[in-house]
């Protein structure tokens, strides 16, 4: 039989241990989170990503960002869906458009890019990426972009149109938050504490009574 001192130990426990918690959530029904360059729409919790000029790059100017802080969790991770429709040869010189997915520290202008789309994929590409330990004190900046490096201008000068896009479903960042030490008690914890005196003093005497 369970002594209530160890249940009341295992309660303890158990209350101590961490959660994941979600920082940030977007279901993406709209872009109102993030900062975009225009090209950027959303429908039907989908955003979409038509690509730009910019080169293969990450940057605040461009496609969609969004800063979150996570400043006091640890174990942090950024996911997210995306899939790329529509890349085709710019006119016999290849796809030179790419879908990328990133994270920064704010403030840095150097993005670790955690996904590099340049062919279509067959369907929803879920991204998950573990963060560095050393954000537990910081605010990191997320971005999506389409982009397209020197071949889109023969594009333009034939008349065609880009249509390459990349899609984004969902983004989430998740972490277990940081418990600190309290210099006092919880009311909860005395109510355990004393529990679990009783039980042992309950199982002592059941011992010395057999004895």
């Amino acid at each position: 039989m369970v002594s209530l001192g160890v249940l009341a130990v295992c309660v303890l426990v158990l209350t101590a241990s961490a959660k994941a918690e979600l920082i940030f959530v977007d279901n993406l029904d709209s872009l109102s989170a993030w900062s975009t360059n225009g090209n950027v729409t959303a429908s039907a919790g989908v955003a979409t990503l038509q690509a730009t000029t910019n080169f293969t790059t990450l940057s605040n100017s461009s496609g969609m960002t969004h800063a979150v802080s996570t400043a006091g969790y640890e174990n942090v991770l950024f996911r997210y869906q995306i899939k790329v429709e529509g890349l085709d040869s710019d006119y016999g010189f290849g796809s030179a458009d790419h879908f990328l997915a990133g994270w920064k520290y704010t403030g840095s202008s150097l993005w670790n890019i955690s996904q590099d789309l340049s062919v279509n994929s067959a369907g929803w590409i879920t991204g998950n990426v573990s963060l560095p330990d050393n954000v537990t004190s910081d605010t990191i900046d997320l971005g999506f972009n389409m982009t397209n490096n020197t071949w889109r201008p023969i594009r333009w000068l034939f008349g065609g149109s880009d249509r390459d896009y990349g899609r984004v479903d969902w983004v989430e960042v998740s972490g277990d938050k940081i418990m600190l030490a309290s210099s006092a008690p919880e009311p909860a914890s005395l109510s355990l504490f004393g529990l679990g005196l009783m039980g042992l003093l309950g199982r002592k005497r059941d011992v010395s009574k057999k004895a």
